[in-house]
């Protein structure tokens, strides 16, 4: 009988959920770089997720200071972080090749910090590409791509388990060649 995990259906939910698990992780590393960012430069450190929070407030975000705008940024950016993921896990989970992953995972995160920062973000809140610390915006992609090449990758198949030694003698006795007639002595 097949586990869940083994059958295709759950293979591809485990690299999906792997992926999200990796995509959050990276959230979180590009968040605290972008935190760091801002205290380094003598801002409050809700800089980063209230600007990410305007998505959903507008300017009010930047003049609320701490507040829900906050965690609407920061669940923003864990939101991204996880579905971007869940499509990588989806896309590059089945290889079993570390190297070749964590090279997809980091040319897709910058190649969706050059698609986010000229196309995406200035279309839905152009305060992000245009208030967002750079160079740490690329480096924190770089780090999100980082943090999502070290996804967990599927376990190879279990080798069988070995026969028994009684179905072995079997088997060998049923293979055997007969033994040859024997000829009558005169």
């Amino acid at each position: 009988m097949q586990s869940e995990w083994s059958r295709p259906s759950g293979r591809l939910l485990w690299r999906a959920f792997s992926g999200i698990e990796a995509g959050i992780a990276g959230g979180l590393v590009m968040t605290a770089l972008f935190v760091l960012n801002s205290l380094w430069h003598g801002r409050a450190w809700w800089t980063f997720p209230n600007l990410m929070g305007s998505t959903f407030f507008g300017d009010r975000s930047f003049r609320s200071g701490m507040s829900f705008d906050t965690v609407a940024g920061f669940a923003l950016t864990l939101a991204i972080g996880g579905s971007l993921g869940a499509l990588f896990g989806l896309a590059a989970g089945g290889s079993a090749n570390r190297w070749r992953v964590q090279l997809y995972a980091v040319t897709l995160s910058l190649l969706w910090y050059l698609l986010s920062f000229e196309w995406i973000w200035p279309n839905i809140n152009s305060w992000v590409p245009a208030r967002a610390a750079q160079p740490a915006a690329a480096i924190g992609h770089l780090l999100f791509g980082l943090c999502l090449g070290r996804m967990r990758l599927p376990d190879p198949p279990p080798a069988p388990p070995p026969p028994e030694p009684e179905v072995v003698a079997a088997v060998e006795e049923q293979n055997s060649p007969a033994p040859p007639p024997s000829l009558p002595l005169e």
